[in-house]
């Protein structure tokens, strides 16, 4: 059996390597012997997963340069429809006759023998912006699977927010071959099957695949009791309509000071370090360590890098007391490695996350965080530590159990 996986991102993304693993361990069990091959928008970072790494079709038409700064090559999307005719040519004739450079002719020959095309879990389908390029290369990546008769696999991922109706209509035509589609969050189910009116007997609510990283995977660091974990984000970086990054960052900056007078010292931490403008999290990390007095500047241990091994990550996160969490995979990691987390929401995909999980009382939104929100968050969860850590886990160890096995189960049926 052939299997391509389309749509994975970057394993300097720690959330997007979690998902990568989960992934691989899900296929190779589902289907033993099956060759696996992976498109990928930073396929360099993808080497040693003893799966077959290709540049994914965001690669034909974008690029970042020496600093970091991305460009979209607005001409180049031409090459996708042709790269679509292609396929529909060779699937017509029954001839693999790929007239372009190697890379490019591997990824098309990969469709072309794909039993089975599966977009990876995480937040992919959606669409921020009028333009959001991004989300037409990823439609078409899903599309291209339809058109090659493979078998078709949505992992579970959050749908939405669509920007247009253009969006919502692109979303559909990309899913409505999916025989399954798997939503890590109701709120994503709702999307699928209300607004973008596809069958409900398709869609099922399965858990964030980096939620069933082995546990056990690796031994959990000693826990430091007063040691408090930060994932900070460039949200404004990344998406410009946003304009309180600057508030954003002093109510962190706020929050740590209350710790620092506490006697807590604090460790940002690295989510991500995509080479990608916008995309390291050390940037708004330094910032705020800038704008911190010398009593708070003190109680910062640093800016620390997170290993992207499966087997060090759990011991990473299980370092920290708690951990202040923005990006989404920071919260879920912690959770996997048993820490209490105060999430801050960003997007629609960490609300849905939050709700479903438990945690919306403890979180605060991006849009209107302050200091005095998170300082009240962490001494809530401080105050019933023995809950998040003890009881709160163990009824989400209860909730993951079976879904492993649904999981398989919806991969194995789909490929019949």
């Amino acid at each position: 059996m052939n299997i391509l996986v389309v749509n994975l991102h970057a394993m300097s993304n720690r959330g997007d390597a979690a998902i990568a693993f989960v992934t691989l361990d899900l296929l190779r069990e589902a289907f033993p012997g099956a060759q696996i091959a992976c498109a990928a928008n930073h396929p360099a970072e993808f080497d040693g997963l003893g799966a077959e790494v290709l540049p994914s079709f965001k690669t034909w038409v974008w690029s970042a340069d020496a600093r970091g700064r991305p460009t979209w090559h607005v001409i180049r999307l031409a090459l996708l429809p042709l790269a679509a005719l292609n396929l529909a040519l060779c699937r017509a004739t029954g001839r693999e006759w790929l007239p372009w450079p190697v890379e490019r002719a591997r990824l098309l020959r990969a469709y072309l023998r794909a039993d089975m095309v599966v977009g990876c879990g995480g937040n992919t389908i959606y669409a921020r912006r009028a333009l959001a390029l991004a989300f037409w290369v990823i439609c078409f990546s899903l599309w291209c699977g339809a058109l090659c008769g493979a078998a078709l696999v949505g992992l579970p991922q959050t749908i939405g927010p669509f920007f247009s109706r253009a969006h919502a209509l692109g979303a559909r035509l990309a899913l409505r071959r999916a025989g399954t589609i798997m939503l890590r969050d109701s709120d994503s189910y709702q999307v699928t099957t209300e607004r973008l009116r596809l069958s409900r007997s398709r869609c099922y609510v399965t858990p964030d695949l980096a939620l069933l990283l082995d546990r056990a995977a690796g031994a959990p660091a000693r826990r430091d009791a007063r040691l408090i974990g930060i994932s900070a984000l460039d949200w404004q970086a990344q998406y410009p309509y946003f304009q309180r990054q600057g508030d954003y960052e002093a109510a962190i900056a706020g929050a740590i000071t209350r710790l620092a007078q506490q006697g807590y010292r604090v460790a940002f931490f690295r989510q991500s370090d995509t080479a990608t403008q916008g995309e390291d999290d050390g940037v708004p990390a330094q910032r705020i360590i800038d704008r911190l007095g010398a009593e708070a500047r003190a109680a910062v241990v640093g800016i620390l890098s997170v290993p992207t091994g499966a087997a060090a990550l759990g011991a990473f996160y299980g370092q920290f007391q708690l951990v202040i969490a923005t990006r989404l995979h920071a919260t879920i990691l912690s959770l996997v490695a048993g820490t209490p987390v105060v999430p801050i929401a960003y997007t629609s995909k960490s609300w849905g996350f939050v709700r479903d999980y438990g945690l919306a009382q403890i979180t605060s939104d991006i849009d209107t965080v302050a200091g005095q929100d998170l300082s009240d968050h962490v001494a809530a969860v401080l105050e019933r530590y023995d809950y998040w850590s003890g009881e709160y886990q163990a009824g989400l160890r209860a909730r993951l159990r079976d879904e492993r096995a649904q999981i398989l189960h919806l991969l194995r049926a789909a490929a019949k």
